[in-house]
């Protein structure tokens, strides 16, 4: 695609000793990570999940589907 446009650069940073990272797209991603919340805020989502009749985790999930669409 626009790999081509790039090259340049990865040759250079190459011969640099510079690693070149694996493009994000094409990684394998688990689907699982884990993080650290305040508890106040972990007790607030529990307790709008459970007025919502769902799981926590499908909760945070929706959650953060709508903030990266």
């Amino acid at each position: 695609m626009l790999g081509h446009l790039f090259w340049p650069d990865m040759e250079r940073n190459t011969k640099k000793g510079i690693s070149i990272p694996e493009p994000v797209s094409i990684k394998k991603w688990s689907g699982t990570f884990t993080t650290r919340i305040d508890s106040q805020t972990h007790r607030l989502l529990a307790v709008k999940a459970k007025q919502k009749g769902k799981l926590l985790s499908k909760f945070i999930q929706e959650i953060l589907q709508q903030a990266v669409a």
